[in-house]
């Protein structure tokens, strides 16, 4: 069971479960907490969620770095888990506007940890073929978490106040610690088991085959070059069943290149890569305006509306359920999407996606009653799942297409890029709030947003797909 591929996806499930309800509990709680200690105004609340941008983007690069050259997943996950306990503690004893501050800031130190390593873990385990799926998995996980986390923290509060809070965060990060430690053997150990399982054809075949197909008119140079990099020449096959041949060989080179010493990309080479760089762009800006409205609309529902902090979770309790019930359908529809159709797919479905939230923030920006913003927040979340699921595996595959040990730099990858717009969205969103008012900041920066994510990718597909 410890070395089971399903084994190690229960483990990463409940990891980004236990992630989102530590990232999520503070954020019906922390409006109202403001509030009542007099610690700070609602335009600092976005402080708040930049300590933990902050946190998460340091520790997402690092922990990425660290687990690809010293090839351990469990040990980043295990400080993760310490930190969520961590986290408990300092909420416990806040009653400051800098303890609050401290808390979200190893709050993000502990999900950066954790996090990137949690999904990396998946890809270790799990062909490119079957990831879009698996991530889908992964993430309607982290949507369940992001559906309880402001439930539970706003019903805590509301009946025994902060420290109800605290309590349940250290008793996740313990849990989760513990599973870690003794549910699952180290995931890279598992993925050689796996791959030395299969009949995997020697060095020396994979080459004898690729000298056979190749035309004899290259010089060695040539084939050397396309041997090392196969999958870049499929867009040069001149039919089908060429095509197939370069992608048979490509499996097998890869395939063999993991089993034996698989070479790893510097972190700043992987990130300038078209299909991660526009992995990277999409992530940002996608989570710069997902962050926005994470901040924005908890004050403005509660001055609006009147909503208490129960009432207040809702509004995430309705966009992780939608997360969840279209989380695994579309990665399932992607992987066949991608599969049949190349790389155009996943651009497609990333646009049609971004159109769905681009739709829904109008909407939420001219909301005239609770009741219809829950109906928007619904089209928001399908909109942005349509995103986040071809995103997410666009990092795997890429690793996995070339069998580079790069996995938990590229989900450090993601994670960082996430971070970095929960770093930098917040406190402007915020801010402007106070300033221009919420139909301004909703309808003139957010939709803005996504026409710059949507322009992203439709200039870097096309050198995506030559790459290929």
């Amino acid at each position: 069971m410890r070395t089971a591929p399903a084994t190690v996806v229960s483990v990463a499930c409940l990891a980004v479960v236990v992630d989102n309800i530590a990232y999520t509990m503070s954020f019906a709680c922390l409006p109202h907490m403001f509030e009542d200690k007099a610690m700070a105004s609602e335009s600092q609340l976005g402080l708040a969620s930049t300590m933990f941008g902050v946190g998460s983007f340091v520790t997402s690069v690092l922990s990425g770095i660290i687990s690809d050259r010293t090839r351990s997943r469990k040990l980043p996950m295990i400080v993760g888990a310490t930190g969520y306990a961590l986290c408990g503690v300092i909420l416990f004893f806040s009653s400051k506007l800098h303890h609050i501050l401290l808390y979200r800031l190893v709050n993000g130190l502990a999900s950066g940890c954790n996090y990137p390593i949690a999904t990396s873990t998946v890809g270790d385990v799990y062909p490119s073929r079957l990831l879009g799926l698996q991530m889908a998995l992964v993430n309607t996980f982290a949507n369940v978490g992001y559906t309880i986390g402001p439930v539970m923290g706003g019903a805590l509060y509301d009946s025994v106040g902060i420290r109800g809070v605290s309590a349940v965060l250290m008793c996740i990060g313990c849990v989760l610690g513990v599973v870690v430690l003794v549910a699952i053997a180290e995931p890279l150990t598992i993925r050689s088991h796996v791959l030395e399982s299969q009949k995997i054809p020697s060095e020396k075949e994979c080459q004898v085959e690729i000298a056979d197909y190749w035309p004899q008119s290259l010089d060695k140079s040539e084939r050397d070059e396309k041997q090392v990099h196969p999958q870049f020449n499929k867009s040069n096959s001149s039919s089908d069943s060429d095509s197939s041949t370069v992608e048979s060989i490509s499996d097998k080179t890869i395939e063999s290149s993991t089993a034996g010493s698989a070479q790893s990309m510097a972190l700043w080479r992987l990130v300038f890569q078209w299909q991660v760089l526009a992995a990277s762009v999409t992530t940002l800006v996608v989570g710069m305006v997902a962050g926005s409205l994470e901040n924005v609309l908890p004050i403005y529902i509660k001055d609006q509306f009147g909503a208490s902090a129960s009432k207040t979770g809702l509004l995430f309790v309705v966009n992780g359920s939608m997360a969840i019930a279209l989380s695994t359908p579309i990665g399932w529809i992607s992987d066949r999407q991608i599969k049949k159709h190349g790389e155009r797919m996943r651009a497609y479905i990333e646009l049609f996606g971004l159109g769905l939230m681009t739709g829904a923030i109008a909407l939420l920006a001219f909301s005239t009653s609770f009741g219809m913003t829950i109906g928007a927040q619904v089209w928001f979340a399908a909109g942005l799942i349509m995103v986040n699921v071809p995103v997410m595996s666009s990092f795997g595959d890429f690793v996995n297409a070339l069998g580079l040990n790069s996995m938990a730099q590229s989900y450090g990858l993601y994670n960082s890029f996430w971070s970095l717009s929960s770093t930098i969205a917040p406190p402007i969103a915020t801010a402007l709030y106070t300033r221009i008012g919420y139909r301004a900041t909703v309808v003139g920066v957010l939709t803005g947003l996504c026409a710059v994510c949507a322009a992203v990718v439709l200039f870097v597909q096309p050198l995506v797909r030559k790459t290929r």
